[in-house]
């Protein structure tokens, strides 16, 4: 089991209105809360022998653009499968054809 903390600013969409807190804004307490509880979660997970792994961020902008993106897969598979289709029945006619051919000039395969 894993778990990761984003912990990026700009890539969080409510807090700070997609800006890098200041030195003076990174210092208030207020702003720490979150490595606190992170490193407290950590700690937590130690005693637990559950071990956290740093994995990267991606350029996502929010979940509007994900559903956009996986619509788009969805679709390329959709499209995948029917070309898929389509291939499995011209094959299966080509092989028709062939053997009808074989028959008719008496070649055996």
């Amino acid at each position: 089991m894993s778990i990761s903390f984003r912990t990026n600013t700009s890539m969080m969409n409510i807090a700070y209105k997609n800006r890098d807190l200041s030195d003076e804004e990174f210092k208030e307490e207020a702003h720490q809360f979150r490595d606190k509880e992170i490193k407290i979660l950590e700690e937590k997970l130690k005693e637990l022998n559950i071990s956290c792994k740093v994995v990267g961020i991606n350029s996502i902008k929010d979940m509007n653009e994900y559903k956009e993106i996986m619509e788009n897969v969805n679709q390329a598979k959709e499209e995948l499968k029917r070309i898929d289709e389509l291939i499995a029945v011209r094959s299966s006619r080509i092989d028709f054809l062939e053997d009808k051919t074989l028959r008719i000039t008496g070649n055996q395969r």
